[in-house]
C-alpha cells in the first residue's frame, strides 16, 4: 500500500469516527419549533450584545492577520478584516479550513500568496494551541465533564498517532509532498521575530477570551448552568473537543450542537441547543455572509 492511499484511509477513519459521534449525540435533538420559540422570546438587548461580541472577535482575528501580513505587504485594518471575513465565507464551502486561506489570499499580492498562506497557517496554529491548552486545563479541573466517548476515543487516537509516528520513523521521511510543503512553510514563517510571535499568541489568547466568555454568558443567560466558572470551563471543553472535528460545512452546525450535548450533563437540552445555535449564528453564519458580500465587492471592482 502506497503512502498516499494510507493517508486517505486515515483521514476517512477520523471523519467516520467524528460523524458517528455527532449523529449519536443528535438523536435527542430538541424540537425545532420549541427551539425557535425559546430564541425568539429572549430580551431584545441580547442581540446587540452578541453582535458586538462577534464584531470584536473578528476584529481581533483581522488584527492578527494584519500583524502577520505586514511582513510581506502593506495592509490596512479594513483590508485585513475583509480578507478574514472572506476566509470565513469560503471555509463554509471548502472543507478542512482550506477555504479560509483561499479567501484571505484574494487581498494579497500574487507573488506573496505562498508566503501569506504559510503565515495564515501559523496564525491558525496559535489559535489552536490556545484552545488546546485551555481545554486541557478545564479537563483536568473538571474530569467528570469529559464525555465517555471522548475518554474512549482519546487513547485510540493516541495509539493511532504513535503507530503513524513509528511508521514514518521506519520509512525515514514524511511523504514527499508533505515534507516539501512543510519546508516551504517553515522558511516563510522565519520572517517572524520572537516579538511578532508573542504578539500573535497574545491576540489569539485575547480572541479566545472574547468568544469563550460570550459562550459562557449564553449558558448562564439561558439557565444551562448557574456557576460562571463552571460555564467557562464547560465552554473550554466544548471548544477543545470541537477543534478535533473536521471542518466540513454540511456537518458544521451538527458538530456545534452535538458537542455541547456531549460535554454538559443532560437536563436542559433545549436551552443548551439554543445557546449553541446563537453562537453559530453570530460567530459563524453572520461573519460568513459579511465575507460573501466582501468577495462580491472585490470581484466587481
Amino acid at each position: 500500500m502506497n503512502r498516499k492511499r494510507l493517508w486517505q484511509i486515515i483521514r476517512l477513519i477520523f471523519v467516520g469516527c467524528f460523524v458517528w459521534l455527532m449523529l449519536r449525540e443528535l438523536k435527542g435533538f430538541p424540537d425545532p419549533v420549541q427551539l425557535l420559540g425559546m430564541v425568539s422570546k429572549q430580551s431584545a438587548w441580547i442581540w446587540p450584545v452578541l453582535l458586538l461580541a462577534s464584531a470584536l472577535n473578528w476584529l481581533l482575528e483581522a488584527l492578527k492577520w494584519r500583524s502577520l501580513l505586514r511582513h510581506l505587504q502593506e495592509c490596512s485594518t479594513a483590508e485585513a478584516l475583509r480578507g478574514t471575513l472572506a476566509g470565513a465565507a469560503v471555509s463554509n464551502i471548502i472543507p478542512f479550513r482550506i477555504g479560509e486561506y483561499i479567501g484571505r489570499l484574494m487581498w494579497v499580492q500574487p507573488e506573496q500568496r505562498i508566503a501569506a498562506a504559510a503565515l495564515s497557517v501559523f496564525g491558525s496554529m496559535t489559535q489552536m494551541l490556545v484552545t488546546i491548552l485551555c481545554g486541557l486545563a478545564a479537563g483536568l479541573m473538571l474530569p467528570d465533564l469529559l464525555p465517555p466517548a471522548a475518554k474512549t476515543l482519546a487513547p485510540a487516537f493516541l495509539l493511532l498517532f504513535l503507530i503513524i509516528t513509528l511508521w514514518l520513523h521506519r520509512s525515514g521521511k514524511m511523504p514527499s509532498r508533505a515534507s516539501n510543503a512543510l519546508q516551504q512553510a517553515l522558511e516563510r514563517v522565519r520572517v517572524l521575530r520572537w516579538g511578532d510571535m508573542l504578539l500573535v499568541c497574545g491576540i489569539s489568547a485575547l480572541r479566545y477570551l472574547v468568544f469563550s466568555c460570550t459562550y459562557a454568558f449564553l449558558l448562564l443567560h439561558f439557565g444551562v448552568v448557574a456557576d460562571p466558572a463552571l460555564a467557562w470551563m464547560s465552554v473550554a471543553l466544548i471548544f477543545f473537543i470541537q477543534s478535533f472535528f473536521p471542518s466540513v460545512a454540511v456537518v458544521d452546525v451538527g458538530v456545534r450542537v452535538a458537542v455541547p450535548l456531549m460535554v454538559i450533563p443532560a437536563g436542559n437540552d433545549l436551552a443548551l441547543t439554543a445557546a449553541a445555535l446563537c453562537i453559530y449564528l453570530f460567530n459563524v453564519l453572520l461573519p460568513a455572509l459579511a465575507g460573501l458580500f466582501a468577495i462580491l465587492q472585490q470581484r466587481l471592482r
